[in-house]
């Protein structure tokens, strides 16, 4: 197996063996790289790193949050973050064959040509004549029969009790610790 780097130091030293170049050259890269991704960010707020992904500016806006030791709901201020999105392309090397989860997408309704219109001695004549009220189309019979024929409908499914509600939790005071 691989002797992978984990620590910057490591990672150093493997890329200046790599590329062949002295390591403080290899440090100095990195550090250029993290000024200018610092810059980009503040700038533009995204910065690509090619074949890898971008790291975007992020605003998280303000919610409601829970204190994990006490229970109360306490508010949470909006902040700004910076995020790193990986490229597909870099996912893909990492896990081939991997596939993405896909979410389908309705087809939007088909559109009806719009109607002709009307030329004005047409509807001059259709405003001058008294309209019959509408009645609603009868059911033809084979509708009528197979309403008929339907089972009885089935009995709803007794519910399942549900799990605790957070609310509940943490409405119990909180205990002293000695």
């Amino acid at each position: 197996m691989l002797n992978l780097p984990r620590t910057r130091v490591e990672t150093l030293r493997v890329l200046s063996a790599r590329a062949d170049i002295p390591q403080s050259r290899v440090d100095a890269v990195f550090r250029e790289l993290s000024k200018l991704v610092r810059e980009s960010v503040n700038r533009t707020g995204e910065f690509l790193l090619p074949g890898l992904g971008k790291f975007v500016h992020v605003r998280r806006r303000a919610r409601r949050g829970f204190d994990p030791n006490s229970g109360v709901a306490i508010e949470i201020p909006a902040a700004d973050d910076v995020q790193f999105r990986v490229s597909p392309t870099f996912k893909e090397t990492v896990f081939p064959g991997r596939k993405q989860a896909v979410v389908p997408i309705k087809p939007a309704p088909a559109k009806s040509a719009p109607a002709p219109a009307k030329s004005a001695a047409k509807k001059a004549a259709a405003a001058e004549k008294p309209s019959a009220p509408k009645s609603a189309p009868a059911k033809s019979a084979a509708k009528k029969a197979a309403a008929a024929e339907k089972p009885a409908a089935r009995k709803p499914a007794a519910k399942k009790p549900s799990a605790i509600k957070p609310s509940a939790i943490n409405s119990a005071k909180p205990t002293k610790r000695k």
